[in-house]
């Protein structure tokens, strides 16, 4: 599952690179206009990715669910940046909204990647995806500049930059939930192999606790015999307790 949402996003990643190339240029070529423009745009992304960042920092479960649904948000804000006729504003605001989607995003991935690994392999399992995460930005810049400098026309390496972001968003999106998947610790983790539930009740074990138990008092009645002792008999006395500072015998 992680290794899905790891390669989806870093082929989402360069496009997202690819975009950020692109705006210039769109500033210039569909709109006649400069620098401004293209700080105003880069700004609505930033604010956009600002309000993600704060609706996942409000967020208490990561579910599968909440992953695909802003992933495929990735996709869906891009698609409409290709549109010849849209107009300035409309561009800003689905940049702003690719903003939202990534800032929710990438929190979730990071969040499952320090729950779910061990310990032990945390540090390399976050080493790894920052690399691999950081190595799609170079691959995304270079081939928009050679598509913008070949002749390509900004709509044209909008629609490529969309197709890459979809299909990014499809290797993340996790496969439906299967029949038999449990809580584990929070909501959206599937229980591992042999995991079954187990309801509290008053004065009661966990199973793997009570199992536990039981084998270590079996291993102690050998050695208790070979040093004389007298065995131990697990008794378990299910009748209430009694008051007994009357009794003489106590």
């Amino acid at each position: 599952m992680l290794r899905r949402r790891v390669g989806g996003l870093t082929i989402a990643g360069a496009g997202y690179t690819a975009l950020l190339v692109c705006i210039p240029v769109l500033a210039r070529e569909r709109y006649d206009a400069g620098a401004t423009l293209a700080g105003w745009l880069l700004a609505s992304y930033g604010l956009g990715s600002v309000i993600g960042g704060l609706v996942a920092a409000r967020t208490r479960a990561v579910t599968d669910r909440g992953f695909a649904l802003a992933a495929g948000a990735l996709a869906v804000t891009t698609w409409p940046l290709a549109i010849p006729r849209l107009p300035a504003w409309g561009l800003a605001l689905c940049l702003a909204g690719y903003g939202v989607a990534a800032g929710v995003v990438y929190p979730r991935l990071f969040a499952a990647l320090t729950a779910r690994p061990p310990e032990q392999l945390r540090a390399p399992v976050l080493t790894a995806t920052t690399t691999v995460l950081a190595a799609s930005g170079p691959v995304g810049g270079v081939a928009a500049g050679l598509l913008l400098g070949g002749g390509r026309t900004p709509t044209a390496t909008l629609v490529l930059i969309a197709a890459v972001v979809t299909a990014g968003a499809l290797v993340a999106a996790p496969p439906p939930a299967t029949p038999g998947t449990g809580r584990l610790g929070h909501k959206g983790v599937p229980a591992p192999a042999g995991t079954h539930r187990w309801r509290r009740t008053a004065g009661s074990r966990p199973p793997d606790q009570d199992r536990a138990a039981r084998s270590l008092s079996r291993d102690r009645r050998p050695l208790r015999e070979h040093l004389g002792e007298p065995p131990v008999v697990d008794v378990v006395d299910e009748a209430p307790d009694r008051d007994f500072r009357g009794d003489p015998r106590m």
